[in-house]
């Protein structure tokens, strides 16, 4: 009878836990899950219950004890070896991660979230061809399969396979709710065209992306930095401004700025902006922002003063020493 209580007492707690966990009430859940083990010391959802709310605080290492004793009680129980995947995932020991959900993958081979974790370790890794055969894998599975397309499109991205990591995150936009369209793929699947110098292309990606977060850094540059490709030099100016606004000590786009000021033989603009970089701090591409507009003045003596000025600071700066002998041999002759 008191046997049968116990177990009756053990599945209110267990279900009331997991209830609690759910709706991220740790600390009651945690005392329902310890509770449960004063009744059963081995009891798998107890340490699995125990596991997951560590896991969900972070502490991977002590998640990872209850997980491992859960399993030692229970060797077959692919919940808490999910669980100690994941906090090996969490420990970036991508290893042990794999090693751990490849266990589960044998009990549960079609499971897309444990395919898509295996394939997203593999990327993290640094092991290309294994995780893109467990995207593919996961992709076979569920071709609109969204964890697996957002994955694959990063493992393409950073291998600089533009054009295939584009056409995986196109897929991924076309999904309908309950998969919200993310501004950061939208961004760098725009990013992708701009690689490929497919510059239209890419503004529509990141004009996309910007009506939904008007301030967002990557597609404002890639905005900036398509429209300079397509010789708008004055968009490229207003989008770099729009960074400026939010960023106004950005060294790198203040002399980005003053270079498409430079083409547009607006010198005085452009020496505003190279100024404010230098006020930031030293900065040698403003120095060379100098330069520019003296060269495209034709004058050839204002470029050596300054280049002279700029090789003090940097002596040992290559492209310094061959700009500054090949103008002095352009003044010898």
């Amino acid at each position: 009878m008191e046997h049968e209580e116990n177990r009756d007492k053990l599945v209110r707690l267990s279900k009331h836990g997991y209830e609690l966990l759910k709706h991220r009430n740790l600390e009651q859940a945690r005392a329902c899950f310890t509770e449960m083990l004063t009744l059963d010391q081995k009891n798998a959802f107890a340490l699995a219950g125990l596991g997951d709310i560590a896991r969900k605080q972070s502490d991977y290492k002590q998640a990872r004890s209850f997980y491992v004793s859960c399993l030692e009680y229970h060797p077959d129980n692919n919940y808490a070896r999910f669980g100690l995947a994941d906090c090996y995932r969490g420990l970036k020991n991508y290893g042990r991660a794999i090693e751990y959900w490849l266990t589960c993958l044998e009990n549960d081979t079609e499971n897309l979230s444990i395919i898509a974790n295996i394939a997203e370790a593999y990327r993290k890794s640094g092991e290309f061809s294994r995780a893109e055969l467990f995207y593919k894998r996961a992709l076979t599975v569920n071709g609109r399969y969204a964890p697996a397309l957002k994955g694959i499109g990063f493992l393409y991205y950073d291998a600089a396979k533009y054009p295939e990591a584009a056409a995986y995150w196109e897929q991924l936009l076309t999904l309908a709710t309950p998969h919200p369209v993310e501004v950061t793929i939208l961004a760098m699947t725009g990013d992708c065209y701009r690689k490929q110098a497919e510059f239209e292309q890419a503004l529509s990606f990141f004009e996309l992306a910007l009506h939904t977060s008007p301030t967002h850094f990557m597609s404002l540059y890639g905005s900036a930095d398509c429209s300079r490709g397509l010789h708008r030099y004055r968009e490229a100016i207003e989008y770099f401004d729009r960074i400026l606004r939010a960023e106004p000590e950005n060294q790198s786009i203040l002399t980005r700025a003053g270079d498409v000021c430079v083409n547009l033989g607006e010198y005085t603009e452009a020496e505003d902006y190279y100024n404010r970089a230098l006020a930031v701090g030293e900065h040698i591409y403003a120095r060379f922002g100098f330069v520019r507009i003296e060269r495209r003045k034709g004058n050839d003596r204002g470029v050596l003063t300054l280049l002279e000025e700029i090789i003090k600071i940097y002596p040992g700066n290559r492209r310094v020493q061959r700009e500054l002998a090949e103008c002095r041999e352009r003044l010898r002759t």
